[in-house]
C-alpha cells in the first residue's frame, strides 16, 4: 500500500472482503505492478478483475452475435451438420475463442439440436467419452458434458442396466 495516497474504491459499489491464495511469484509480480503505479495491491486486482469481467461479458455477446453464422457454416444442404471435422463446429468456436459456457440457454438448446443432427449422421459413432472428448477444448459445463455424454449411450443399454441392478 502506497502510504499518504487517498485510494478509490469504487464508492459507487459496496465492497466485500475476498480471500484467495496465490503464488509467492504472482504476488511479488502484483506489488511490484502496484508500486510502479502508485497504487495499492488491492487496486491493481480489482482492475485486473474488473477486465476480465468485462472481457467475459464481450465473449458473451460476440456468442450470441456469432453462433447463428456458425451454426449455419457447419450446416449442410443435405440436413447434416459438422462438429469436428475442418470448417466444423469445434474448430469454429475455437478459432472465435468462444466457449460452450459462454452460450446462454436458448443458445444451448440450438447448438445441442445441431450436436445431436451431427452426431446421428455419423458413420462409425465414437464412443460416448471419445465423442466428449473432442469438446474438451470449449469448456463445457457440468450439464454440457452430462448432455454430450448421453448421446452416446444407447437407451436400451440403460435399460438392461437397470434390469441386472
Amino acid at each position: 500500500m502506497v502510504k499518504g495516497k487517498k485510494i478509490d474504491l469504487d464508492a459507487n459499489d459496496e465492497l466485500i472482503d475476498a480471500h484467495f491464495k496465490m503464488s509467492k511469484k504472482d504476488y511479488d509480480d502484483l506489488r511490484k505492478v502496484a508500486s510502479r503505479k502508485k497504487v495499492s495491491l488491492g487496486s491493481v486486482l480489482r482492475s485486473a478483475l474488473s477486465n476480465r469481467v468485462k472481457s467475459v461479458k464481450r465473449s458473451r455477446l460476440v456468442a450470441i452475435a456469432r453462433l447463428d453464422d456458425i451454426l449455419d457454416s457447419c450446416s449442410s444442404f443435405f440436413g447434416g451438420f459438422e462438429i469436428d471435422g475442418d470448417g466444423g463446429f469445434i474448430e469454429i468456436m475455437v478459432s472465435e475463442g468462444l466457449s460452450l459456457e459462454d452460450l446462454s440457454n436458448s443458445q444451448w438448446d440450438r447448438v445441442k439440436e445441431k450436436i445431436k443432427i451431427g452426431y446421428d449422421n455419423y458413420d462409425e459413432k465414437p464412443s460416448p467419452y471419445e465423442f466428449m472428448d473432442k469438446f474438451d477444448v470449449l469448456n463445457p459445463s457440468e450439464d454440457q458434458k452430462d448432455w454430450i455424454l448421453s448421446l452416446g449411450i444407447d437407451e436400451e443399454d440403460l435399460e438392461e442396466e437397470e434390469e441386472e441392478d
